[in-house]
């Protein structure tokens, strides 16, 4: 193989390495302090019903100005409704409506409510700071890759 293209692999590789051997962390009140304001790769999980972990979305900080605690506390846990490709409560409402006991659709403030709940109860959030623009939307997207999220990016 190259030698430029093994490196390039091994960068990213390093990085997804880094991400998913770094602490866990559920959706509670502590994790809006937890989460750094630096830029960085992300992934939020959680358990399936035979204990196998399931990655749900995947994503870098690249524009928010607080870099990982914007988007993942704000932008993913409180976003912007139906529409909005940063919202991990409609993305939960989209996928479980049934399971939640709603209708699918734009989220009222009960419907959000409930996703939230849901996320507080079975998501885990996992982070690494990487301040390389570069690097950080390459690593991105060799992680999408590999973890292939059931709810995409």
């Amino acid at each position: 193989m190259n030698e430029m293209l093994e490196e390039h692999r091994t960068e990213c590789a390093a990085r997804l390495d880094r991400l998913l051997l770094s602490p866990v962390f559920p959706f509670d009140d502590s994790l809006k302090s937890r989460l750094p304001e630096e830029h960085g790769l992300y992934v939020i999980t959680r358990k399936n019903e035979s204990g196998q972990v399931e990655y749900l979305h995947a994503g870098r900080s690249h524009k928010a100005p607080a870099g990982l605690r914007d988007r993942v506390w704000n932008q993913h846990f409180w976003g912007g409704g139906k529409g909005a490709g940063s919202d991990l409560v409609q993305k939960v409402i989209d996928n479980l409506h049934a399971e939640l006991g709603i209708l699918n659709g734009p989220a009222s403030r009960e419907t959000r409510g409930k996703a939230q709940e849901w996320i507080r109860n079975n998501c885990l959030v996992q982070w690494v700071v990487e301040e390389n623009p570069d690097l950080r939307c390459w690593a991105e997207h060799y992680m999408l890759s590999i973890l292939r999220p059931i709810w995409g990016r």
